[in-house]
Formats: structure tokens, C-alpha cells, sequence
């Protein structure tokens, strides 16, 4: 009986720590698209123009689900075209120097 009940118990501290991993690792994209769209903004209030419109936008979203099979990780595309603007990296310091 109690092998049964510790293989019931061993059982679901996997499922436990595999759902704390899941959690964890959805707090920290959530953490990276929050700064990544906080710097893409002050680089458009910096620069007062972006090459991201809304056509780019859906083309970057669609690239990230293709290519990583979920779109959150479009600000930091969109941060990078901004950069990339004009074939050369534009306020590279100031993303090394971002805050956070």
C-alpha cells in the first residue's frame, strides 16, 4: 500500500515541478516582451518615426509563429527593425545602456 501511495506521490511532484517550470518560464517572457516594448516605445519617441507599421507588425508576428511557433516574441523584432533601420544599427548604446 505504501509504495502505491508513494509512486502516486512521486508522480505528482513531477507534474507539480513541471508546472513551476511552465509558470517560470512564462513570468520571464512576460518580463522580456514588457521591456522589449518599453524600449521599442522610447525608441519611437526618441527618433519621433518607425519602419514597424502595421503591415511589418503582422508580417513580424507571423514570422515569429512560423519560426518559433508563438508570436510573443514580436517586440523584440520590432525593436530590432527600428535599430536596423537604414542597413545600419541606429542607438545601439542606448540598448546597451537600457535600463533593466
Amino acid at each position: 500500500m505504501s509504495s502505491l501511495l508513494s509512486r502516486i506521490l512521486y508522480r505528482a511532484k513531477l507534474k507539480l515541478n513541471d508546472l513551476n517550470d511552465s509558470y517560470n518560464e512564462y513570468i520571464s517572457l512576460r518580463g522580456s516582451r514588457e521591456k522589449a516594448k518599453q524600449f521599442w516605445l522610447q525608441l519611437r519617441a526618441e527618433n519621433d518615426v518607425t519602419v514597424v507599421d502595421r503591415r511589418l507588425l503582422k508580417e513580424i508576428k507571423g514570422y515569429c509563429k512560423s519560426a518559433f511557433g508563438n508570436e510573443s516574441y514580436w517586440p523584440w523584432l520590432a525593436v530590432y527593425a527600428d535599430l536596423k533601420r537604414d542597413g545600419c544599427l541606429m542607438n545601439i548604446t542606448a540598448l546597451n545602456s537600457y535600463p533593466g
